[in-house]
């Protein structure tokens, strides 16, 4: 299987390291970080709803074309105030031209493609502090009709190096079985770890 690892974080930190821990069992993993890209807002002009083709041609437009090559995908993130980090809100915003492609027929990701969420954040005894972005990521897999398989959560991670042998074990096991569906039916609630 083909994994596209995608990395929001703004800096080499806790969730790019949970990130590499989950696609070292995928020998078909890449990984791609969204701050080395040239990432442009939406502008919300519309064009994408007549043509399927962003104005934009930087480097999540050709991320979006890229994404047709893989059969499962990781979003790794840090939490910010609740919320996914600019970079991949970004990243999701601009999947309009991708949207727009499926129903005007244009293009379309090959079915079965699977979806993994994976973050991190500070805060360790609100469980319903994950569930923004969680929500977040759902939506962009139900736009874009990709197969939403759960979220991996790692609370009580702050600061660079908080992250603990456990922590990589669970990143591992837990990707692996989210995209092979190995052992059983995938979590598709909350996993909080920690």
């Amino acid at each position: 299987m083909r994994v596209l690892g995608i990395g929001a974080s703004p800096r080499k930190g806790n969730s790019e390291a949970l990130l590499d821990e989950a696609l070292r069992g995928h020998p078909l993993g890449e990984k791609i970080n969204l701050r080395e890209l040239e990432l442009n807002p939406c502008l919300s002009c519309g064009r994408c709803g007549e043509t399927a083709e962003c104005v934009f041609k930087d480097g999540i437009s050709t991320l979006y074309d890229r994404l047709y090559d893989f059969q499962g995908i990781i979003l790794s993130s840090p939490i910010y105030f609740g919320s996914l980090a600019a970079q991949a809100k970004v990243f999701i915003d601009r999947a309009q031209f991708a949207w727009a492609g499926r129903h005007l027929s244009t293009r379309q990701l090959p079915q079965g493609v699977k979806a993994v969420l994976m973050v991190v954040a500070g805060m360790r005894n609100r469980p319903d502090f994950f569930r923004n972005a969680e929500e977040i990521f759902k939506i962009w897999c139900s736009c874009l009709d990709l197969d939403y398989r759960g979220g991996i959560y790692f609370p009580g991670i702050d600061g660079l190096g908080d992250v603990t042998a456990n922590d990589r074990q669970r990143a591992r096991e837990a990707a692996w079985l989210l995209l092979r569906n190995e052992g059983g039916s995938p979590p598709f609630s909350v996993e909080i770890g920690g």
